[in-house]
């Protein structure tokens, strides 16, 4: 079990001769004795150095103690940190099945219940989730016994094999960060035709069912070959569309187990 403890010393209960102040002097005096671990995330960092120009390497110093890279100069460079940098980890999966996008009309979720809209979100979300473990049941070459694993992906008859990338930080990441990489996805020359999806876990607010974290995934554009009724389709009433017809779907996770669309 892991813990994350906030102490604010500007408040006025901060002082010497209060009591929440000296229960914390007693506890790092009688409990907290020996050399710990500590990670320090910088939310004042400058703004190039939020895009990867991280400072210079410090001197070899105590490896105890973890500070996120492009914090610059700072206090803490006082005690030598040992700055971490977070690098993709990037895994090629080939012969992934993947399940189509758009019905034989070439729309996207369009004309659906409430009910079937819940369950086809739920069926792509575990499917995502599949993805980033790199399940082998995704595979197009995967024999498994339907006794062992009846998974089955979502609309398998008209799903088709094809490679997948699947790139991953491990971090103390700001969100400013993650929505300029959003918007870099958005605006890279790949073709309209590929999809993507970008996954954000937290540390959870909650011991329950707490909100920890968001997965958006933004389809393809529908085929030049579709119908006229594809492009019609490209704005809608709710704006779940973008100017180019591309439809973008957003998961909320809250706690291991609900999901909300």
């Amino acid at each position: 079990m892991s813990s994350v403890v906030e102490l604010n010393l500007r408040l006025p209960s901060m002082l010497h001769g209060k009591k929440g102040f000296e229960r914390i002097l007693w506890a790092f005096t009688n409990v907290l004795t020996q050399s710990m671990a500590w990670l320090f995330h910088d939310l004042e960092s400058n703004p190039g150095q939020d895009e990867g120009d991280h400072g210079p390497e410090p001197e070899k110093g105590n490896g105890n103690n973890l500070l996120k890279v492009g914090a610059g100069i700072k206090p803490i460079n006082k005690v030598q940190p040992q700055l971490i940098t977070c690098e993709p980890q990037e895994i090629d999966q080939e012969q992934i099945i993947t399940p189509p996008f758009f019905n034989e009309k070439g729309k996207v979720l369009e004309e659906i219940s409430e009910g079937d809209l819940q369950e086809h979100c739920g069926s792509l979300s575990e499917w995502l989730a599949m993805v980033q473990m790199a399940s082998p049941r995704l595979s197009g070459e995967d024999d498994v016994d339907p006794y062992l694993s009846r998974y089955a992906v979502p609309d398998a008859d008209g799903s088709k094999a094809s490679d997948l990338m699947n790139l991953k930080w491990h971090g103390l990441i700001s969100s400013r960060w993650i929505m300029q990489l959003f918007l870099n996805l958005l605006q890279s020359k790949a073709s309209n035709l590929s999809w993507f999806a970008l996954s954000v876990a937290t540390l959870g607010k909650e011991a329950v069912e707490g909100r920890d974290g968001f997965t958006v995934m933004v389809l393809p554009s529908p085929q030049p070959s579709e119908s006229k009724e594809a492009e019609e389709s490209k704005v809608d009433s709710k704006g779940t569309s973008g100017s180019d017809g591309r439809m973008t779907l957003c998961w909320e996770l809250m706690g291991a187990s609900v999901t909300e669309p």
